[in-house]
């Protein structure tokens, strides 16, 4: 049973439990083993996610590693904390999620958080999870963002076509700028990649915008450059 000592109300319990460790390193996370087997993971209000295998006794808990007794004997186990990242991202709790991951996760965890956060438009815990993998290419883009951000709104749904399409999900990209009225973006973007005729989708036939100035001069560039 865990109460909050404060209020004197009841947080939460689970049956079949013979020892408990809270984490030096995260004040919020415990972890309990079970009197059958077996050693569970709980971090604030999320319920654990499945038992991971141990025999004894939990006596200690410091970032990713349990101490288990058997006997006279203390074992190491480290702790599987990828289903708890997991648990928080999916409920939208990213800085907790990030707090769980400096315990000790792998790369693809830390990439994949990332990601995860950017999506969410959680720049900064995107940024800091970027930092562990060394990503300088998406910390380029992230820095990038945030001076954009503080000259002026960068919208929503503009800032998420942005995303897609440093991901190379042109299509998707190109179909929210459209949304979000920007198809010059969408048009400078395909001109970029040198695929004019996808370009040419977003500019109207009666059109005689700079836009589709721009676009003819570019595909000519293009051609004179490559006949050379």
């Amino acid at each position: 049973i865990v109460r909050d000592l404060i209020n004197d109300t009841l947080l939460y319990q689970d049956s079949g439990v013979n020892s408990v460790a809270w984490n030096t390193n995260l004040e919020s996370m415990l972890c309990y083993s079970h009197t059958n087997g077996g050693l569970s993971i709980r971090v604030g209000n999320l319920p654990p996610k499945n038992q991971q295998n141990m025999i004894g006794v939990v006596v200690g808990l410091c970032g990713s590693t349990a101490f288990c007794l058997r006997g006279n004997v203390m074992t190491n186990v480290a702790l599987a904390l990828s289903g708890t990242l997991w648990q928080f991202v999916e409920a939208g709790l990213y800085e907790d999620a990030y707090h769980v991951a400096c315990l000790g996760v792998t790369s693809n965890d830390w990439d994949s958080l990332a990601h995860a956060a950017l999506d969410a438009l959680n720049l900064n815990v995107a940024e800091d999870a970027f930092v562990k993998n060394r990503n300088l290419q998406w910390l380029e883009f992230i820095n990038d963002v945030k001076t954009r951000q503080k000259h002026g709104d960068l919208p929503k749904e503009l800032l998420q076509a942005d995303i897609l399409a440093f991901r190379g999900k042109f299509k998707e990209a190109a179909r929210l700028f459209q949304k979000c009225g920007q198809s010059n973006k969408a048009i400078a973007m395909y001109s970029d990649l040198k695929m004019f005729d996808k370009a040419q989708e977003f500019i109207k036939e009666d059109d005689d915008s700079d836009d589709k100035r721009e676009l003819i001069k570019r595909k000519a560039e293009w051609a004179c450059s490559v006949h050379e």
